[in-house]
């Protein structure tokens, strides 16, 4: 984050661990900040797809959600 905090998929990243983690608060602020940037652009979507295509469905939706509404079965962890 220190190098580069104007990309998404860093930010998304670390939602993530942050969800793994079970801070989901921190995950949340950074799912958010990842969507901020993700907005303006920075990087261009086809970038981001490519960078979350191995994420599990129900991590890629929290993302998308930006927050924990529903209790969430650990999202990160893939279902295979």
């Amino acid at each position: 984050m220190k190098l580069n905090a104007e990309d998404a998929r860093f930010w998304y990243f670390k939602a993530l661990a942050e969800l793994a983690m079970d801070q989901p608060t921190l995950a949340t602020a950074s799912a958010q900040r990842g969507k901020d940037l993700e907005v303006r652009g920075l990087p261009n979507a086809g970038s981001i797809a490519a960078a979350l295509e191995r994420v599990p469905a129900a991590a890629v939706q929290f993302l998308s959600r930006g927050s924990v509404e529903q209790p969430v079965a650990n999202p990160v962890l893939s279902q295979r």
